[in-house]
């Protein structure tokens, strides 16, 4: 370690030399278990070939020949949406809770909120995996 003195610019220089050995470290030559993998062709790795598959497969969703099968989000109203948010942002339950959900959303200032929370308890349960969506004519209420 050697510390330079300033260059009269006002700051000063450290520098800081070390070696470093990793430990553990087997020499190939050492080890009589160690198998030399060589890439033959016409015999790619596994990942080359799910690589491959997932490009193919994207084109297939694409061109349209296979559905995508993405979980759709949950559409709802401003007002439930704004009252979900801000049980969410209170960090006060776990969102699965559905129960709780509903009181803290009431409690928070959000009663319609809390009646579709309480009415609609599968699409609540859906959104809570899938998302909800903000949907402009009002969602399902």
């Amino acid at each position: 370690m050697k510390n330079t003195a300033s260059d009269r610019t006002g700051l000063s220089r450290l520098e800081i030399s070390f070696s470093f050995k990793p430990k553990n470290r087997r020499k190939s030559d050492n080890h009589p278990y160690e198998v030399h993998r060589t890439i033959k062709p016409g015999n790619p790795p596994r990942v080359s070939k799910l690589m491959a598959l997932a490009i193919r497969f994207d084109g297939l969703v694409r061109r349209g020949d296979v559905r995508d099968d993405k979980p759709a989000r949950i559409p709802i109203s401003a007002i439930v949406w704004q009252g979900i948010d801000a049980v969410r942002l209170s960090g006060q339950t776990n969102m699965l809770d559905r129960p709780v959900v509903a009181r803290l959303a009431g409690e928070l200032g959000y009663p319609d909120a809390a009646r579709w929370i309480e009415e609609h308890p599968k699409e609540y349960a859906e959104g809570v995996f899938r998302g909800f969506v903000v949907d402009p004519q009002g969602g399902k209420s």
